[in-house]
């Protein structure tokens, strides 16, 4: 009797287990030296599965503020992080190379499907996903840019096309006097220029974080064809 109350003790653990594991909507904040990030994971994650990664950027260094997307990268089997390493006003030289550890450091946490790797950002944000791919071309496979524009020196087709991505999807927000849509357009038309697959999306609002929804139809789209 003993042994079977145990036994079902154990059972009850592991199904609150995978029950959390499926249903938590609380990122984990991981620190590792001089890297830091939140690492949202999808539905049901396994370490025996792979996944497509994406890494997320904020004009404020807080990577959490990508929590409102998790109900859209859960459901869809994306594991997305926010760095908290990136910040606008900082240095290339002093952010990139944390990005760059936060790719490795991941890597070995998680297993990242083979040539799946995607960015986003929102706002300065959204223009570090330009720079970083520049840097090091070829990282991303495609950017989501949420109210963010191209980097001023970066505002050439031969630049851009040194970027190796091979979609960008642009989300504005109607009412953004920041980043308007008129001159996310005119971005539209330089990445066009460089032979780059570009989607535009409105929404109601200004300098914000899209609607889940907009944010899901990006992701879709920069994902299909994968």
């Amino acid at each position: 009797m003993r042994v079977k109350v145990k036994f079902l003790g154990l059972l009850l653990v592991l199904v609150l287990l995978v029950t959390f594991n499926a249903f938590s909507r609380e990122p984990i904040l991981v620190k590792r030296g001089e890297i830091s990030y939140y690492l949202f994971l999808p539905n049901y994650y396994s370490s025996e599965k792979s996944y497509p990664l994406l890494l997320c950027f904020s004009p404020s260094g807080q990577g959490k503020i990508f929590q409102k997307f998790y109900p859209v990268t859960r459901k869809h089997g994306v594991v997305m992080v926010g760095s908290n390493n990136f910040a606008n006003m900082i240095p290339a030289n002093k952010f990139m190379p944390k990005i760059i550890a936060t790719l490795i450091d991941l890597k070995r946490r998680v297993k990242i499907r083979e040539g799946e790797t995607y960015a986003c950002g929102f706002s300065g944000g959204g223009m570090a996903t330009y720079v970083i791919s520049y840097f090091y071309p070829g990282t991303f496979k495609g950017l989501i840019v949420n109210s963010g524009a191209i980097h001023p020196n970066l505002r050439s087709p031969s630049a851009l096309r040194r970027l190796k991505v091979k979609k960008v999807a642009l989300l504005c927000g109607k009412k953004d006097t920041v980043v308007s849509c008129d001159y996310m357009r005119g971005d539209m038309k330089l990445l066009r220029s460089a032979g780059i697959e570009v989607k535009l999306w409105k929404f109601r609002g200004g300098h914000q974080l899209a609607p889940e929804y907009i944010f899901q139809k990006a992701l879709l789209w920069v994902m299909s064809g994968s």
